[in-house]
């Protein structure tokens, strides 16, 4: 038999273990606060988010982070742990019944918890033996403040597709907002892919439900049979590339420890430890890896804290697990302290408490010391360019000087919303498609040390039809050369794509330049460019030579004023004309 995370007090449920990425899209959204946007309507948008001005791209400053890094080994043990503003009560998200295990969205904005409270849940039943109903998952959406306590939305259940009339809870929810993970006691979940479940978010329901499965699900089916064992919680990093739980399964001392298995992007690899540094004492758990994907926070028993389990913090750096240290007060108190949840900022820690017998959310600061690396959280809406409907699109992001895809996330089809989180020193490439549109892309390059901040761009896509352009946006030359750079070839692999995937589209591919030279030099620049497109797109792609004509306009037809180097950028473009689909 086995346990899912047993109590610390009495019983914690199926418990929500941390929020470093999306809310769903498709609930109640409030007002993006501080969210610095992009124009939809600029066809050729070129984001480079830096620290300086980089000439030739239309440039976004960002706040950049401070040098100060968490502790080193000689001093984790020795810091001061300074006792910050008090513990605040979540207000509108609490009943008299049993609230816990928070998850927070990437933005802050949603709320995920369990609570056992009764209401309009036929599903649910009483359980005579915990004398309580069991527990379902609920969502609530932030609403406006002035005083500085934060107010939440009357809470609403996930509905049925989740939830049951079993112990139901909440693991993660993946970077775009669009899949959540829960682990469930159902029978036959080692013959499904259990114990750790996936369910995908369509519209405003939830459905699709598969195991992880894959070596995740070999771990457990390789345990010592008879034996009684426990799942205490898991994470899902904010690429949904690493997906981390804590269990008493293969423990040497019977103790529960955290693993973590890889995606290697078609299963999930065989959970490995994460060694010494995180699992020791008197056992780890409930891990939470931050948005920066090398900040986990987990609980554990038996080391230096306040009293009781406290939730301690370790860094990865150069591939390895550094010595963790106690996140420090108002987080940790005297009694048992477990399961926190954080947004991409990592300002802020959601949490449960149990206070005169009565267990609630709560949120307290993170000392500075605790806090994760800075990210960029990119969100916006996808839409229909004609008919400004939502769009569930795919959005492919991928590092522009490897060509790898990072990852893959989706906008939601009944909001058009998207949120994926971009980490420091890299070029992305982002491209939004969806079937029966032309694709659009973008280019974000997020410097090394930046602070935590978001940006917001919204993207129109055009449908596929004849006489309509675009602008392929990551297609890139050599200075002054018609040379293709090697960051342009996910773009042109794109291209490819879409005339493979439509065998009848024909394309005229125009060469545009800014002002500067003469106007000669800048045709004759431009009817190369067109041809390197067009060569790479036959000889690479596969194409039909017959299918491609090209054009070379030199300076004739600006898009934007060439009296500013942000004009110019916009000028130097590859566009496309569909002639036949």
């Amino acid at each position: 038999m086995y346990c899912l995370l047993p109590s610390l007090r009495s019983c914690w449920p199926l418990a929500v273990m941390c929020a470093l990425v999306a809310a769903s899209p498709a609930l109640a959204q409030p007002a993006r606060p501080n969210v610095r946007p992009v124009s939809a309507s600029d066809s050729s948008i070129d984001v480079h988010l830096a620290a300086d001005v980089h000439h030739g791209m239309a440039t976004t400053s960002l706040p950049t982070a401070s040098t100060k890094d968490k502790p080193t080994s000689d001093d984790a043990g020795e810091q001061q742990i300074i006792t910050s503003p008090e513990v605040l009560r979540l207000v509108g998200v609490n009943s008299s019944d049993r609230d816990n295990t928070p998850l927070v969205s990437a933005d802050g904005n949603i709320l995920f918890f369990n609570s056992t409270r009764t209401g309009d849940r036929s599903w649910a039943q009483f359980n005579p033996i915990k004398k309580r109903y069991d527990d379902d998952i609920y969502f609530s959406t932030r609403l406006p403040s002035s005083n500085g306590e934060e107010h939440w939305s009357e809470p609403v259940n996930v509905g049925s597709d989740i939830n049951s009339n079993e112990d139901d809870g909440i693991v993660a929810i993946s970077p775009d907002g669009q899949a959540l993970y829960f682990n469930s006691l159902k029978k036959g979940w080692d013959q499904d892919g259990g114990p750790f479940y996936r369910a995908k978010l369509s519209g405003t329901h939830w459905n699709e439900i598969h195991g992880l499965g894959g070596g995740i699900t070999e771990f457990f089916k390789t345990r010592e049979l008879g034996n009684r064992y426990r799942i205490y919680g898991g994470s899902i990093s904010s690429d949904g590339k690493d997906f981390y739980f804590a269990t008493t399964v293969h423990s040497p001392n019977g103790k529960h420890r955290i693993w973590v298995s890889h995606w290697d992007g078609r299963n999930w690899g065989f959970p490995v430890d994460l060694g010494s540094e995180v699992n020791a004492g008197g056992g780890s758990y409930a891990p939470c890896i931050a948005a920066d994907g090398r900040t986990l926070y987990f609980t554990a028993g038996g080391r230096q804290g306040y009293g009781g389990d406290d939730i301690f913090v370790s860094v990865l750096r150069d591939g390895a697990w550094q010595p963790a240290f106690n996140v420090g007060a108002p987080i940790n108190t005297s009694d048992d302290d477990a399961f926190i949840s954080l947004a991409a900022s990592g300002e802020k820690a959601y949490l449960s408490r149990l206070i005169d017998g009565n267990e609630d959310l709560y949120v307290a600061p993170i000392p500075v010391i605790s806090r994760p690396s800075g990210v960029v959280l990119l969100s916006g809406i996808v839409s229909d360019k004609a008919t400004n409907k939502p769009l569930e699109a795919t959005i492919v992001i991928e590092d522009l000087q490897t060509g790898k895809t990072i990852f893959n996330a989706s906008s939601n089809s009944a909001s058009g919303s998207y949120t994926t989180v971009l980490q420091p020193g890299h070029d992305y490439g982002i491209s939004i498609k969806a079937p029966g549109y032309v694709f659009h892309s973008a280019r974000y390059t997020i410097p090394s040390n930046v602070a935590y901040d978001k940006m917001g761009h919204d993207f129109q896509l055009q449908k596929l039809a004849e006489g309509e352009k675009f602008v392929a946006n990551n297609i890139f030359f050599d200075y002054d050369t018609a040379t293709l750079s090697p960051e342009s070839r996910p773009e042109l692999d794109r291209i490819v794509e879409m005339m493979s995937e439509h065998p009848q589209l024909t394309l005229e591919v125009d060469g545009h330049t800014d002002n500067i030279g003469s106007a000669d030099y800048n045709k004759q620049l431009s009817v190369k460019r067109a041809e390197s497109v067009k060569e790479y797109l036959v000889t690479v792609g596969g194409i039909a030579v017959d299918r491609i004509t090209t054009q070379g306009f030199g300076y004739r037809k600006p898009i934007a004023p060439n009296s500013t180097e942000t004009g110019r950028k916009q000028n130097r473009r590859s566009e496309f004309t569909i002639l036949s689909l």
